[in-house]
């Protein structure tokens, strides 16, 4: 059995973040797909961008961190760029 992936979820946790609705969920509509942002403390907030395709741009090679800040910055939270520089990337792919 062959199973479909069609995106993968990039995972991040911003530090001191402060979301425009306290204790809410937030779903940006991005280009090409959606990014969402909600609370998991009282200080920390993960970010999970939705990266469309079969095969996800490389970690290791920087490949994930030049998408981030040139497709997905842009269109949310310049925060963002600074955590790209420290790491802590995760993936969680769709089946």
């Amino acid at each position: 059995m062959q199973v479909d992936v069609p995106s993968c979820f990039v995972g991040l946790v911003l530090d001191n973040c402060q979301l425009p609705y306290p204790n809410h969920g937030h779903v940006v509509l991005g280009n090409p797909s959606p990014i969402l942002f909600y609370p998991i403390s009282s200080n920390e907030v993960r970010c999970l961008v939705d990266v469309p395709g079969q095969k996800v741009p490389s970690i290791a090679n920087g490949e994930m961190a030049k998408y981030l800040k040139t497709v997905v910055a842009p269109q949310v939270y310049l925060i963002i760029v600074c955590y790209l520089f420290i790491g802590g990337l995760s993936l969680l792919c769709h089946h």
